[in-house]
């Protein structure tokens, strides 16, 4: 999030053009045919937007507020040329009558409803009949190919290119958004910086709404598809008249836009400090690049470790680079900053190359290429120097690993974090076992100052938290699960991020040179060992009979059970984190080997959902 500075205008810049953009798609899908689903997984992720796309995100935000929003607009802005889309339609109206609110009424353009088999169905609602009916599956050639493209204005760019259903509703509806925000700029605006971060920021989109224009811009043809008989708006001509042909040119960091006040190209505001390692790249700063990862200088003798593969997934290029980091840049550096500029930290392990392995019995690689992770990630935690973690987005699985073995983590308000290895039938293994009884008190000197009421308690809440992948939806209820300690720092602006982080790796190696830190030192562990895995797993076969979880679900938790307490270890004997360790990849690959995992994972990797069996 940021601030973005606006004109006094109705609803100023967001819900103004947001909500328009919302009112224009729903009478063009009342007019066309369109189903809630068909809409939703159109203008979704597709077309650069979050997975909530449109009436998932009325629901969430509230059908009464919608409304509220576009009456006052309505009211407000009678010299507004679009001025009647701002009418809500009458099928809106009804909804409010019945009280179908959305999230917080518990139907709204979708509802939660109880399967015959006792699981949860989401119905959509039918726009004619005001009945709910069963989802359709969407499936147009256009999406499949869009799925396939990272960047998101060429995944745009294919949809508003394509012929089938959801290449019409995709020109049309941003045909509408576009022009009426180039129409309305200088009324609600000071600039075109300002209306696509708030739509960034406000709505989630990947990109903003000039950004979509210059893409077009640079595309010709597919702008004539979309604009068909449409002129364009007069801020557009003169980009183009007055201008380079764009609203913005120049790369990361030397970015500049297009100001409509002066005609000129003014650089686009930077908060003081903020770092880009796009602009650090571009000047010969990366000191390493094995192509999964990058070791680039910040500065200051701090060195940033950044993850490129997709999603952030680890693999043997990104442990290798972390290894080398530790090692090596001690020698060159003073402090460490895990970070990068993604949506995404990371997503945790290469599913992938884990279900490949599996499937071909290569058990030897699998065990090396954990215990790699393992003794990686005891690296980063024993480093000689600090190390901050600087996550954002999702940092899930090893994602999270990576930062809970980090000295110190300086997180983005915005973070998602868990160990959310369950849900394709594993259990953490990269020692978040391990770190999490730590942080509830596992460790000897905790068990010695009875600061937990004895040793069981560290293990139930560990499995509790694991066994139901929990992650945080935000950085501060990271803190509350102890995915981050309650030292760790939050930021808010995400742009400063690494100038955060890097700030405080500075401060730890100042304290370190002052001798007032020091690097972690090896601790040993209490657990409960078998009596208290017997009662976890008398949890579990509740669960059980009860019909809450499946049978390969109570297989997993059983293996879980016994890290977490410890194996066959005694209650009062101290053992060591790789003890532990050693436990949590036995139960990986012993799990690994198992149909019913691979199934799961297969079934992530190819629909992005957990399969449940």
């Amino acid at each position: 999030k940021g601030v973005v500075l606006c004109k006094d205008t109705p609803n100023f810049i967001a819900n103004r053009i947001g909500i328009y953009g919302f009112l224009s798609t729903l009478h063009y899908a009342l007019i066309e045919g369109y189903t809630v689903s068909e809409v939703d997984a159109i203008l979704g992720p597709s077309m650069g937007r979050p997975k909530s796309a449109v009436f998932r995100t009325a629901d969430l935000s509230g059908l009464d507020t919608t409304v509220h929003v576009a009456d006052n607009l309505y009211e407000n802005v009678p010299n507004d040329p679009q001025r009647e889309t701002f009418r809500v339609p009458e099928v809106m109206r009804e909804m409010l009558r019945r009280g179908w609110l959305g999230e917080k009424s518990g139907q709204g353009f979708y509802k939660r409803v109880k399967g015959p088999d006792g699981e949860s169905v989401i119905l959509e609602l039918n726009l004619d009949t005001l009945e709910y009916q069963p989802q359709q599956k969407v499936r147009y050639p256009s999406l499949g190919e869009a799925r396939k493209i990272s960047d998101p204005l060429k995944r745009i760019l294919t949809i508003l290119a394509a012929d089938d259903r959801a290449g019409q509703l995709a020109r049309q509806t941003t045909a509408d958004s576009l022009i009426y925000a180039a129409d309305r700029a200088m009324e609600i605006a000071d600039s075109i910086v300002a209306i696509d971060e708030a739509m960034r920021w406000g709505f989630n989109f990947e990109v903003g709404s000039f950004e979509v224009w210059d893409a077009l811009l640079q595309e010709p043809e597919i702008m004539q598809k979309v604009l068909q008989d449409r002129p364009l708006p007069e801020l557009v001509l003169r980009v183009q008249s007055e201008g380079r042909g764009t609203f913005y040119t120049g790369t990361a960091g030397q970015r500049q836009y297009f100001d409509f006040h002066t005609g000129t190209y003014q650089d686009v505001p930077t908060p003081e400090g903020a770092i880009s390692l796009e602009v650090l790249k571009a000047g010969n700063k990366v000191l390493r690049d094995n192509g999964s990862a990058s070791l680039i200088d910040l500065g200051d003798g701090v060195a940033c470790i950044e993850f490129h593969t997709k999603m952030n997934s680890i693999d043997e290029g990104i442990i290798e680079m972390l290894r080398s980091a530790v090692e090596e840049g001690q020698k060159q550096f003073r402090a460490l900053v895990i970070g990068n500029e993604a949506a995404d930290f990371s997503a945790g392990a290469n599913l992938l190359l884990m279900l490949m392995g599996a499937r071909q019995g290569e058990w030897k690689m699998l065990e090396g290429a954990i215990n790699g992770l393992q003794q990686a990630h005891q690296l980063l935690k024993y480093s000689p120097i600090p190390v901050v973690a600087a996550p954002a987005g999702r940092a899930l699985g090893g994602g999270c690993e990576i930062i809970m073995h980090s000295n110190h983590a300086r997180a983005h308000a915005e973070s998602y974090i868990g160990l959310v290895e369950v849900g394709v039938g594993l259990v953490p293994a990269g020692g978040g076992c391990k770190e999490l009884l730590l942080r509830y008190g596992a460790s000897l000197e905790s068990q010695l100052a009875k600061k937990t009421g004895g040793p069981f308690t560290p293990s139930r809440r560990a499995f509790e938290i694991i066994a139901s992948a929990t992650v945080s939806t935000s950085a501060v209820e990271a803190q509350e699960l102890r995915f981050l300690r309650k030292s760790d720092s939050i930021t808010i602006n995400r742009d400063l991020l690494l100038r955060d982080a890097k700030a405080d790796a500075i401060r730890l190696a100042e304290a370190q040179e002052a001798g007032k830190w020091q690097p972690a030192q090896p601790t040993m562990m209490i657990l409960p060992g078998p009596g208290a895995r017997l009662v976890l797993e008398q949890q579990i076969e509740s669960l059980l009979f009860t019909g809450k979880i499946s049978e390969h679900d109570a297989v997993v938790g059983r293996h879980l059970a016994r890290v977490v307490t410890g194996g066959d270890c005694s209650p009062i004997t101290p053992i060591t984190e790789q003890q532990v360790l050693d436990l949590e990849r036995e139960a990986f690959l012993s799990l690994c080997g198992m149909e019913k995992t691979q199934e799961r994972m297969q079934a992530i990797l190819m629909t992005g959902k957990p399969l449940r069996n």
